[in-house]
């Protein structure tokens, strides 16, 4: 590389002194002949090069630097020139160049950091030549001159060689990309050849079944517990081999669709005899099941629970696995299966049901009705309601309230309950008996609780045809399917609607049939299981009912089967509503309360729940508000058919009892604001409050314009309607408590009005006159108009001194005592009341007398305040 470097630095500054020259001579000796040669390139390059080659001129060096040291110092020689050039022909000093750049190559692989590497070098070299020549000192003009014609033709030799070899290595780098291109692609063909081979591998295990896997899918042995585990390992295996999703293209190869119709050959035969075996057990239960199950768990006489039949769950889970495999693969044979299974067990659980509820009726407490009718006229209804008014110590029913308060024990030894405790007992049993039987149909036939959306795919893979079940000619052909049933669906409703109405008489109600197999995409409704409905719809029963919707949750035969199973709850529940409304309307408040507890409970969704009991509790509590409701319009209808007269009534006794029977409903309500209970209470209270307001108003309505008693029988009711709900302090009786107190008011102002003017009126006309002039007129000329000169003004001022206001006032004082209730405390407000009025208005008479007439009132407002005074004090009915 030195050698390369010192060329190309001498090659473009030309000689050096005397004094260098032999250090030159011997440093170019060696490439006298380097130089290009176009007639020595080789066969192997094509026209083109050869034709950049030819036109590289030959370079001559100078004369000195073919020469000794000696011969340097005597100047040039011809022959010496001579021979420097022919020796550029040669093909030497080509090979060392090349040697040069290949012992580069060796060591550098990268063109671009090798041209950099070498620019470097001669940038270097040139500068410590240049720098070198500068130096000599004595020789320097002499190269110059030298160089002058031959410098220009050197450099560009030496650019092109450059050229040339830059050209060359990047011909090397684009050959070498080659070869790592085709490296790198048949690094990824082998790589994928190696991926290949294993799904090949992996295929070939999934589709092959060994044979004691046929056999045991040809032949199965589940009657002893090793080939039942056998068949339940086989029929994994041929599920896998089935449903598996294969890459891309494997479902359509030849190979596999060929092996997995004989794949199906197996599971149609297998499914069969899975189906048979279940099905068998399940119309055995009578017999062996019944024999080794119902007779251990049967009830004790006079036991208040139910059985819990964990021995028969035990011994049915054992062909869960089969069951799971078969709702998975083969699913229209699992729907016999159900209808098989209601048959089989839905008599156990009617005659358990029973016997639990007439059981626990043994321990029900006997009441005597409890007239809480607290709207009645009748004389029992107001003893009742006095009872309860002056009953301070009455507890308020919880849920952890004393069994001693609820219960009892009678002359057989057996507890005794009061029917609402009675209900709350049979919720708790009931709970436990439905969600161990829930849990074990969830889990032996694989449903989910709450039910999933229709359309929403289980976590298993749902195959009841071959191949995968990914495959999209399949899913298109089962969407044409669904369509054209969607449209066929239509058209069936249609006729159905058409044909009812040309034949109104034709029968709605679908024909039951237990022995008939059953669809579990038809809905059915809680009511179905009552009349012992499994079967589906004969198809000649006119006219059937409408067709189900396409789709329809995968989950619905689970309610299916507990409102078969438990078909009897509601009634039993319903009855003891019933019971307990005849008792005490007030305990359907209790059953309401312990309904929704369990409603929200088990709304949560959590582990723990049952939609099921959801919607048999959310009957109960439909039944619960029907009755209370009734029970609402009884006392309603109280109210609306009582007369009385308004005349000096006092507080009305409806509105006298409307606390007391917002204290009793509160003592039912339960702590949660949006409850049930709480809703209907609070319900009760606006119903209750606009029949008694618009009673009122009835009455009112009735009497005369004239008569007193229109505003008084307002004034006092809703004075103390005002009173007693702000006692309670409820506040949903909030809005109803402000709308009492504005007619209170109202009502208020009208009757002191009214008393004012019962002694007071001239006084009042005749100012009431003055301050109409005074709109129109100044209060100087007042005394001037003829209906309130000064005369007439001495006239009246002289009926109004202060013996005449004082018996204005006791006349007022003895009325309110006479229209309002003894000792209340309305007649106080009353008075008050009285006397602002009174006084705010005889000082404003004060005020425009002065102004019109420049004179004062004989008795000051002053010495009326003293008077109101006075007349209370002495007033003997006070208190």
């Amino acid at each position: 590389m030195d050698h390369l470097g010192y060329s190309g630095g001498i090659s473009r500054v030309g000689i050096q002194h005397n004094r260098y020259s032999g250090q030159f001579s011997d440093r170019y000796s060696q490439y006298s002949e380097s130089e290009y040669d176009p007639s020595e390139t080789t066969h192997s390059e094509s026209d083109s090069e050869n034709h950049h080659h030819s036109n590289i001129p030959i370079l001559e060096y100078p004369s000195f630097l073919s020469q000794s040291n000696d011969n340097v110092s005597n100047g040039p020689s011809n022959n010496t020139l001579s021979s420097s050039a022919t020796s550029l022909g040669n093909n030497d000093g080509d090979e060392d160049l090349e040697n040069v750049i290949n012992n580069y190559l060796s060591f550098e692989k990268d063109v671009d950091i090798l041209t950099e590497r070498l620019g470097k070098t001669l940038s270097t070299l040139e500068t410590e030549m240049i720098v070198g020549v500068l130096d000599s000192g004595v020789g320097v003009n002499e190269v110059i001159s030298q160089l002058g014609d031959k410098d220009g033709t050197h450099l560009t030799g030496v650019t092109a060689w450059i050229e040339y070899y830059n050209k060359q290595l990047q011909d090397m780098k684009k050959y070498i990309e080659h070869i790592e291109g085709k490296n790198n692609k048949m690094e990824i063909v082998s790589r994928n050849q190696k991926l290949l081979y294993s799904e090949l591998n992996n295929l070939i295990g999934l589709m092959t079944l060994s044979d004691n896997t046929i056999s045991t899918l040809t032949a199965p042995q589940f009657n002893d517990t090793k080939g039942l585990k056998m068949a339940i390992e086989a029929a994994e295996d041929l599920k896998r081999a089935l449903t598996t999703k294969l890459k891309s293209g494997m479902d359509n190869m030849m190979a596999v669709k060929d092996q997995r119709k004989v794949f199906e050959t197996y599971k149609i035969s297998f499914a069969r005899k899975v189906a048979a075996l279940v099905e068998n057990i399940f119309k055995t239960t009578d017999k062996e099941i019944g024999k080794h199950v119902i007779t251990t768990t049967s009830q004790t006489p006079g036991e208040e629970k139910f059985p819990d039949y964990l021995e028969y769950y035990d011994l049915l889970r054992k062909f869960k696995p089969l069951v799971n495999w078969l709702k998975e693969m083969d699913h229209e044979k699992l729907i016999p299966l159900i209808v098989s299974y209601i048959k089989a067990f839905r008599r156990i659980y009617e005659s358990d049901i029973k016997l639990f509820f007439s059981t626990i009726q043994q321990s029900l407490e006997k009441e005597s009705k409890d007239q809480n009718d607290f709207f009645s006229s009748s004389s029992s209804s107001k003893k009742s309601i006095d009872s309860l008014n002056n009953n301070t110590s009455t507890s308020t029913p919880s849920k952890n309230s004393s069994s001693s308060s609820s219960s009892s024990s009678g002359k057989d030894g057996i507890k005794k309950r009061k029917i609402n405790r009675l209900f709350k007992y049979a919720l708790s049993c009931l709970e436990i008996y439905i969600m161990t039987k829930q849990n074990f149909v969830m889990d032996f036939f694989l449903y989910q609780d709450p039910p999933r959306l229709a359309g929403q795919r289980n976590h298993h893979s749902n195959s009841s045809g071959g191949g995968s079940g990914s495959n999209k000619d399949g899913k298109d052909r089962k969407d044409k399917k669904s369509s054209k049933k969607d449209k066929k669906d239509k058209k069936d409703k249609k006729d159905k609607k058409d044909k009812k109405k040309k034949d109104p008489d034709s029968s709605s109600s679908p024909s039951l049939d237990n022995d008939k197999p059953i669809d579990s995409n038809s809905p059915k409704s809680p009511n179905n299981a009552v009349n012992g409905s499994l079967s589906s719809t004969e198809e000649s029963s006119p006219p059937p009912p409408p067709p189900p919707p396409p789709k329809e949750s995968p989950d619905a035969p689970l309610d299916l089967i507990l409102s078969a199973m438990f078909n009897g709850v509601v009634p039993e529940l319903i009855n003891m509503v019933e019971k307990a409304d005849q008792v005490n309307p007030f305990y359907l408040l209790t059953m309401l309360l312990e309904t929704e507890l369990y409603i929200d409970a088990h709304s949560r969704k959590d582990s723990h729940h049952s939609s099921y009991f959801v919607k048999i509790l959310a009957e109960v509590q439909k039944s619960i508000k029907t009755l209370f409701n009734k029970f609402l319009e009884v006392q309603v209808d109280a109210i609306k058919s009582t007369q009385t007269s308004l005349k000096r009534c006092g507080v009305l006794p409806h509105f006298r009892n409307f606390h007391i029977f917002v204290k009793e409903l509160q003592k039912y309500k339960s702590e949660s604001d949006t409850g049930s209970s709480t809703l209907l209470i609070e319900s009760s209270y606006k119903k209750i409050i606009l029949e008694l307001f618009n009673w009122l108003d009835g009455l009112v309505e009735k009497l005369p314009e004239d008569k007193k008693y229109k505003f008084i029988s307002k004034l006092e009711n809703h004075y103390f309607f005002y009173l007693k709900l702000q006692e309670l302090n409820i506040n949903c009786l909030t809005q109803h408590k402000d709308t009492s107190q504005s007619i209170f008011k109202e009502n208020l102002e009208i009757y002191v009005n009214f008393l004012i003017d019962l002694k007071f009126k001239p006084l009042i006309e005749y100012y009431t006159k003055m301050d109409e002039l005074l709109l129109t007129l100044p209060p100087s000329d007042i005394q001037f108009q003829q209906s309130h000169s000064k005369q007439q003004f001495k006239k009246i001022v002289e009926k109004f001194k202060t013996e005449n206001i004082e018996k204005g006032l006791l006349k007022a004082l003895g009325n309110v005592q006479k229209n309002i209730t003894k000792d209340s405390q309305l007649i106080l407000v009353i008075w008050e009341r009285l006397e602002e009025v009174f006084i705010e208005k005889y000082e404003h008479f004060q005020d425009i007398t002065s102004d019109c007439y420049n004179q004062t009132m004989p008795v000051s407002s002053d010495q009326i305040k003293g008077i109101f005074g006075t007349v209370y004090k002495k007033n003997p009915n006070k208190h």
